[in-house]
Order: C-alpha cells, then structure tokens, then sequence
C-alpha cells in the first residue's frame, strides 16, 4: 500500500519508513533575532569614566544585510603598539565574580579599586564577553594619542557570529577582513 505525507510517497506497511520521514522533513523554527546588546568599552577623557558604544541591539536580526555599526578607534596614549576591542554584553543578569571591580586614577593622582555595590541590580551591567579571547589591532608605527588609527566595521554571519573588519586610516590597509571575533547570544 503506498500513502502520502507531506508530499513524500510513504509505504503503509513500513511504519518506521513513514516516522523517518517525517522526522526528516520537520524543521524547527529557527531564532534568527539576537538575544543580548552588545556593545564596546571606550575610555571618555574629559568626562573621566569608561562609557559604552551600542553595536548590536537586542532583537537585531542576522544574518545582517550589511554592516552594523562602524567607528574609529585611537590611541589612549603616545607609542600604542595594540590596541584592543573590550566587547561587553548588556541584559543577562548574570554576576561574575570580580565583575565590575577595576583601579581608577584618583584625583590625588593614586589609584582606588572601585566596583558596583553587592546588592547592585546586575540585569542591565555589562559583561565582558571576549576577555578570554582578546581582539587586539596591531599598529605599526606606534600609535599616537587621540589620533584616529583604525576604522572598525562589524557585521553577524549567518551563523551568529560577530564578525569585524578593520583598516589602518594611517596607511589605508585592511588590518582584518570579516573576522569572527564572538558568538552572539
């Protein structure tokens, strides 16, 4: 006896054959929207403090049809040799220990360890997602302070990754060219 399930011919005295192929043929939905903000750590020297730069909001959907987010990277100081990229996540109300604790200068000119209270709502802090895998540029000659070195564009694969292209504005070469830099959430 031959029967049809969902287009496919199925023999009705294989009972296996017709539950293979239709487990075959289910496909679950796939997420194609990501879960978490993410966004980058940069230092704001006339406001004293680290602020964050927003490059993939939640919900955004991959794979993107083109870029992102896209900015310029300087030097802190005179004589950067690398410079890194400090990806953080935003929204997952995980607490990592140590998480937040870090040496700022001091108006008297010494450092201070300082860091949210304890008890301090989590869910919107960022966490440092690439600090075991650091993204770092390499500037050949040394970078000089506050000198825009590196244009950075980002964009999502098709297989959730973030991926990031750089290039050196001093020399107008690609440093990095759509590389998978995280998995995103």
């Amino acid at each position: 006896m031959l029967a049809r399930f969902a287009g496919l011919p199925v023999l009705g005295d294989h009972p296996l054959d017709a539950a293979a192929r239709g487990a075959a043929a289910f496909r679950p939905p796939e997420e194609t929207r990501i879960r978490y903000d993410y966004v980058v750590r940069y230092w704001a020297p006339l406001a004293r403090e680290h602020r964050y730069h927003f490059l993939v909001r939640n919900g955004t959907r991959y794979p993107s049809s083109g870029q992102i987010a896209r900015f310029t990277i300087s030097a802190a100081y005179d004589g950067l040799t690398h410079l890194g990229v400090p990806l953080y996540r935003i929204g997952d109300g995980e607490r990592v220990a140590g998480h937040g604790i870090e040496f700022v200068g001091a108006p008297d000119g010494g450092m201070r360890i300082t860091g949210p209270p304890p008890d301090a709502d989590v869910s919107h802090q960022p966490v440092r997602v690439n600090s075991l895998q650091p993204v770092y540029l390499v500037a050949p000659p040394p970078a000089r302070k506050s000198e825009p070195r590196f244009e950075l564009t980002f964009t999502i694969d098709r297989f959730r990754y973030f991926c990031m292209s750089a290039k050196d504005v001093t020399t107008g070469t690609i440093v990095k060219k759509d590389e998978r830099i995280f998995g995103l959430g």
